[in-house]
C-alpha cells in the first residue's frame, strides 16, 4: 500500500520546479523500469544515482521475481491499480512506476582538441518527444557527450523519458551556455558543423573525425548568436515540398552520414 504522503510526492514530480528541488523523476512502464533496474545494478548509469522505490502490482512483481531479488538495495512496494493509477503520468498506467533521484551533471567538460568523436549541441529543442528521440539516437550511434541550451525542455519530464526507451540511463546530456562552449571549440580549431537551410548539401561536406554537431530549434533553427561559431554549415538537401524536417529526423540522417 502507498501512503497518502507518497502519492502526494510522486505527483508532484508531473512538475519541473518539483523535479529540480527533490532531483528527482519518475520512470513508467515494464520495459523503461527494467532497463533501469538492470542498469542501476550493473552501476553503470551516468544519470541514476538511487531509486527510492518501485511501485508495482502483484503480477508484476510475480512475473519479475528474478530481477526483483537480484536488486537488494531497491525497495519495492505493491501496489493496487487503483494506487498506480494516482501515481502514474501517463494516459494509460502500465504495472510498474520507479521514483529515482538523478546525478546532477558537472557545467562543462573542457573540450581538448582532438577529441574522440562528434559531440552533440542541441539549441532550444522544446518538443519532449524530439529531445527523447535525439537522445536514443545519440545513444543508437555510441554519442557520450551531449550538450543542450539551458532552455531545451528538461530532460527529466516524463515525455521526454518515455521517448528515449531507456537511452536516457546511458547518456547525460549536460545543460550548459552555448555560447560559452562553442567558443571554446573555435579557439581550439575544433570543427563546429550547423544544420542549416542554405549550408552545404550534407554529400558533400567532408566531415573530420571529430567536431561538434549543432542541431537548431524546430521552428527557429540554430539562434544568430551560435550561427557566428559554426565552421561549417551544413543542410540536408530539400527534394520535395516540405517546409522543415524535424530536429529527431534531422540528427538520425546527419549522424547516418557521418558514419557512412
Amino acid at each position: 500500500m502507498i501512503s497518502k504522503n507518497q502519492t502526494k510526492f510522486i505527483q508532484s514530480l508531473k512538475l519541473k520546479k518539483y523535479r529540480q528541488k527533490n532531483s528527482a523523476f519518475v520512470v513508467e512502464g515494464e520495459k523503461m523500469v527494467k532497463e533501469l533496474l538492470m542498469i542501476y545494478r550493473q552501476a553503470t548509469s551516468f544519470v541514476v544515482e538511487q531509486i527510492d522505490a518501485v511501485y508495482a502490482t502483484k503480477e508484476w512483481l510475480a512475473e519479475e521475481v528474478a530481477l526483483v531479488n537480484s536488486c537488494h538495495d531497491v525497495l519495492f512496494e505493491e501496489v493496487t491499480k487503483g494506487e498506480l493509477a494516482k501515481i502514474s503520468q501517463l494516459k494509460t498506467p502500465n504495472k510498474v512506476v520507479a521514483v529515482v533521484r538523478y546525478l546532477h551533471s558537472k557545467n562543462i567538460t573542457p573540450l581538448v582538441a582532438p577529441l574522440q568523436e562528434h559531440i552533440l549541441v542541441l539549441d532550444h529543442i522544446q518538443d519532449p518527444g524530439n529531445l527523447g528521440t535525439i537522445i536514443r539516437i545519440a545513444d543508437w550511434f555510441g554519442i557520450k557527450r551531449l550538450y543542450c541550451s539551458t532552455d531545451c525542455v528538461d530532460l527529466f519530464n516524463a515525455k521526454v523519458i518515455q521517448a528515449t526507451m531507456g537511452s536516457v540511463f546511458r547518456i547525460a546530456p549536460i545543460y550548459t551556455n552555448l555560447e560559452l562552449l562553442l567558443s571554446q571549440a573555435q579557439l581550439q580549431g575544433i570543427p563546429v558543423y550547423g544544420a542549416m537551410l542554405g549550408g552545404e548539401p550534407i554529400k558533400k561536406s567532408v566531415f573530420k573525425e571529430y567536431g561538434l554537431v549543432v542541431i537548431g530549434n524546430e521552428g527557429g533553427g540554430i539562434r544568430t548568436s551560435l550561427q557566428t561559431y559554426l565552421s561549417h554549415k551544413i543542410t540536408i538537401p530539400r527534394l520535395g515540398e516540405a517546409e522543415s524536417l524535424n530536429a529527431a529526423i534531422a540528427t538520425g540522417i546527419i549522424y547516418a552520414i557521418i558514419n557512412l
